[in-house]
């Protein structure tokens, strides 16, 4: 959906949290354009990233690009999943609306099988 009043970037600056069945992932971003990117497995396995990230406009919608953004591979279990190999890349997303109270959104694979999105806290 829209964005009213129109998003500004200092609205995403700060913590956003992905929870699915393999862990949780929490994503900080920073007023000077840096993030930081946490990944706490289920299994106990800890993983740490950090880089650059963008936000404007692209034909009305808010959307926000990161750098070196981490790819994972989907847990074993889910081999039919198809998603860029582990490694890091560019991450073009748009914000949207989520869940029931409209969060704040980034989501991962939006409506494919790796569906989560982090949300805003």
């Amino acid at each position: 959906g829209c964005f009213r009043p129109k998003l500004d970037r200092s609205d995403l600056v700060g913590r956003w949290i992905a929870e699915n069945e393999d862990g949780t992932r929490t994503l900080e971003l920073r007023e000077d354009g840096t993030y930081t990117w946490h990944f706490s497995r289920i299994s106990g396995e800890e993983m740490d990233n950090s880089s650059s990230w963008e936000f404007e406009y692209e034909h009305g919608e808010p959307m926000v690009t990161f750098s070196e953004f981490p790819f994972l591979k989907p847990p074993p279990q889910l081999p039919w999943i198809k998603i860029p190999d582990s490694g890091y890349g560019f991450w073009w997303v748009a914000v949207r609306r989520v869940g029931f109270l409209r969060k704040m959104g980034l989501c991962v694979d939006s409506g494919g099988d790796l569906d989560y999105c982090y949300v805003k806290e």
